[in-house]
């Protein structure tokens, strides 16, 4: 238990920072592929990044979600796993949805 909280605790730190720069390369990529996003519903590559973007926000609004919750101390056992449940669904998506996008 003791080591179990000492990885918490020290994820609860560095995570912010690695959801940033994740979210960073992936506008830059967004940006990159689609300098003109109302372009992006003609392919279906921009179709496919655009379901990806959606599970991406979901992901973002759970993580907000879950620091807000524990700095105001009302994170509760069943939250925790419901919102990382949805997270793991969500991940999963995404990959699917990048590994897709090689064939669209």
């Amino acid at each position: 238990m003791e080591i179990e909280s000492g990885i918490i605790h020290r994820a609860r730190k560095f995570m912010p920072i690695v959801v940033v720069l994740l979210y960073a390369t992936g506008i830059l990529m967004l940006r990159a592929h689609f300098p003109d996003l109302s372009t992006m519903p003609e392919s279906s590559f921009g179709r496919l990044l655009m379901v990806k973007v959606a599970l991406a926000g979901i992901v973002l609004v759970c993580f907000i979600s879950a620091m807000t919750l524990h700095f105001q101390g009302k994170m509760k056992p069943a939250i925790f796993k419901a919102i990382h449940l949805i997270v793991f669904t969500c991940i999963v998506g995404i990959v699917v949805l990048a590994k897709a996008m090689f064939y669209a």
